[in-house]
């Protein structure tokens, strides 16, 4: 557990000044629920998609949401088409709203907790922290496109 606990800090670390409080406790209650966990991989608890998924949605699978979790200020790079963007630093409180207030900020409907979500940011950091955060939550379909915007773009900014 040891090894876990420097896993986590090293992975959600990097960022927890850009978190609120529940996002970074948000690993501990996860991977206590599950009981088959391997401290081999702590990306092991976290669904993941990779491009080709990814572009399977972008060409046409409407039923998948995709979520930039970037901060605005990042946007300007560039977005994979048709994703929607929500600060990471915004998903707990968005998560936790009403539909109709949901869309309201956000321009787009709220997904239900049976939706399929991909999650990106710049590198699979953030986004991993935010599927985590939203399937602590109950979305049961939450997924994390580790490669992101650099596997997506072929480059970084």
């Amino acid at each position: 557990m040891m090894l876990l606990s420097r896993r986590l800090s090293r992975l959600v670390g990097r960022h927890s000044h850009r978190l609120v409080p529940t996002q970074r406790l948000l690993w501990r209650p996860l991977l206590s629920s599950s009981s088959s966990f391997s401290s081999k991989s702590v990306h092991s608890v976290i669904p993941e998609v990779d491009k080709s998924y990814v572009r399977s949605v972008v060409d046409g699978r409407s039923d998948v949401v995709v979520i930039d979790v970037r901060r605005d200020s990042e946007l300007e790079h560039g977005t994979i088409p048709s994703s929607r963007h929500v600060p990471l630093d915004e998903i707990d409180e968005a998560l936790a709203m009403d539909a109709e207030a949901f869309k309201s900020k956000y321009g787009f409907e709220k997904p239900s907790e049976e939706d399929d979500i991909v999650f990106y940011c710049l590198g699979g950091v953030r986004s991993e922290a935010a599927t985590a955060l939203a399937l602590s939550k109950g979305f049961v379909n939450a997924k994390n496109y580790r490669g992101s915007f650099i596997d997506w773009f072929g480059r970084s900014y």
